[in-house]
């Protein structure tokens, strides 16, 4: 839906609605975008704002408004009003920071950010010839929000206290408008908005990129609108980018723009609600967890060729360092900084999986019921600890409570424990658990151990060729989990019963590997 018929069809669906306690949250809804955005659109669209009309309407149509509310279309521009001028630009920094602060002006940022620029201007805080800039920009969360932005020299440049925005290099469209007179500029801003996308973009859909950044520019008195535009060599026929195949590779080509879930389903020519749903069927996660996922991967690529932490958290669109930071420890168990210091192995998991699917059997057995005792060997929010190296130290030893006792460890006879995740009830984490398989629970189990009933069933049991694991049973248990986890399961994702533990048996050093089937 273009801008024009989007505009007109929700004055269309407020008119209709209004007596279901309609407010721009909900309407935001309908056309999936955030209640912000659409006011903004409906701003440059209409002749007031958003909220104020809703409110209007629901006065005259319960009859204490004085007079009718009704809307009046922008006058369109022509394109002889204009100037329009084609310009490269290279990569740029800007400092940034919300331009809303209080809920009176959510729904016309236009006018809060001109004003912010004449009132800056006039108290000599920004020199008549310093850009003052408003962009659409997102926050952890990929919402979108509204910032006002300086242009900087370089990441270092930019204050502690203001967000930092790197701006990919782009060809651009810039548009430009007069104010008519003093004091008009916000109308200058929703003229020339309203010319670009109610005219412009329409009659040139196959120049837009609108991953790009769009942003409004002020300077001396007149406005300027920044469209990105492709470069002719990326102008690509349609067929060639909307297939399900290739949505993954064109996120992977744009990744450090301004990706969101809305301009991809407008770029494949879907609703943003049906795109969700198909990308969710075919890549099992959602279209934001696959960019930022995608993002830090791409982080950590720059991180290890040597480009500064909080240059590649600016660069790949983080808010801020903090959340950049917490993200990559989340994604790769380590912050950017020890990423950055430390030596380390990357593993393609899709090709590791390739080369030693072969070094492994399987098995397809069916089991009774095992019950075992555990104890937590690594908790998940130990990010620095190796577990293949806690297991393994465990495996011939016993935990401090069970020394002693007829679960102790008896290397005369054969050994059997078991390892999982399991979440213990009383924390929030999964916990790594390790223990001995016992025939029943009885009340000699130590209150340290918990006690864990493993549900009979089918499984396929993974194990090596050799006959015994013992002199690389930790790095044997690393390639079980790439290879299984990461491999296997994908390959036979409807055959694995997720209603069932995974875990691992440890049977005189020798390991084998359970994933429950159906």
């Amino acid at each position: 839906m273009n801008y024009n018929t989007m505009m007109r069809d929700c004055a269309r669906y407020i008119s209709q609605h209004w007596t279901e306690d309609l407010d721009s949250v909900k309407l935001g809804q309908v056309y999936s975008y955030t209640d912000k955005y659409l006011g903004y659109l409906f701003s440059a669209y209409y002749d007031r704002p958003l909220d104020r009309y809703l409110s209007e309407l629901k006065q005259e149509k319960e009859g204490s408004a004085e007079q009718r509310c009704g809307l009046k279309d922008r006058e369109q521009l022509k394109d002889e009003d204009i100037q329009i001028r084609y310009l490269t630009m290279e990569p740029f920094v800007l400092a940034s920071s919300p331009i809303l602060k209080n809920d009176r002006e959510i729904y016309d940022p236009i006018h809060v950010a001109s004003k912010r620029y004449q009132t800056m201007t006039e108290l000599g805080e920004l020199d008549a010839k310093e850009s003052y800039i408003s962009i659409w920009w997102h926050d952890d969360s990929y919402t979108m929000e509204p910032y006002e932005a300086f242009f900087c020299k370089d990441v270092d440049s930019v204050p502690e206290d203001k967000i930092t925005i790197c701006v990919p290099g782009s060809d651009y469209a810039i548009f430009s408008l007069q104010e008519k007179e003093e004091g008009m500029l916000a109308e200058a801003a929703k003229n020339l908005i309203h010319y670009v996308y109610g005219t412009w973009i329409p009659n040139n859909d196959d120049k837009y990129n609108r991953f790009g950044y769009e942003f409004l520019c002020y300077e001396e008195g007149k406005v300027y609108f920044f469209i990105p535009i492709l470069e002719k060599e990326k102008q690509k026929p349609r067929e060639a980018v909307y297939s399900i195949e290739t949505w993954t590779k064109y996120i992977d080509e744009h990744i450090a723009m301004n990706l969101t879930t809305t301009g991809l389903a407008q770029q494949f020519h879907y609703s943003e609600t049906h795109f969700k749903r198909i990308f969710r069927y075919y890549y099992k996660m959602s279209v934001s967890d696959y960019i930022r996922k995608r993002r830090l991967q791409f982080a950590a690529e720059q991180i290890r060729n040597g480009v500064k932490c909080a240059e590649v958290a600016a660069r790949f669109n983080f808010k801020t360092y903090a959340g950049f930071a917490r993200a990559f420890y989340k994604e790769f168990n380590m912050t950017p900084a020890d990423y950055a210091n430390n030596a380390f192995e990357v593993i393609d998991l899709a090709q590791y999986y390739k080369e030693y699917k072969d070094s492994f059997i399987i098995t397809f057995v069916e089991i009774k019921d095992m019950y075992m005792i555990g104890h937590s060997v690594i908790e998940a929010d130990s990010g620095d600890a190796d577990l293949p190296a806690q297991v393994c130290y465990w495996l011939d030893k016993d935990f401090p409570c069970l020394q002693n006792t007829r679960f102790s460890c008896n290397k005369e006879r054969r050994e059997e424990k078991i390892a999982l995740w399991y979440h213990v009830s009383e924390k929030e984490n999964v916990d790594y658990i390790l223990g001995p398989v016992v025939e029943e629970f009885g009340e000699d189990i130590p209150e340290e151990m918990i006690q864990v009933t493993v549900k009979g069933g089918k499984y396929a049991m993974f194990e090596t060729n050799k006959t015994s694991d013992g002199d690389d049973l930790a790095e044997t248990l690393r390639m079980f989990t790439r290879c299984a986890f990461y491999g296997w399961i994908k390959e036979h994702e409807d055959v694995v019963d997720l209603s069932r533990i995974t875990f691992e048996r440890y049977i005189d050093n020798k390991i084998y590997l359970y994933v429950p089937i159906k």
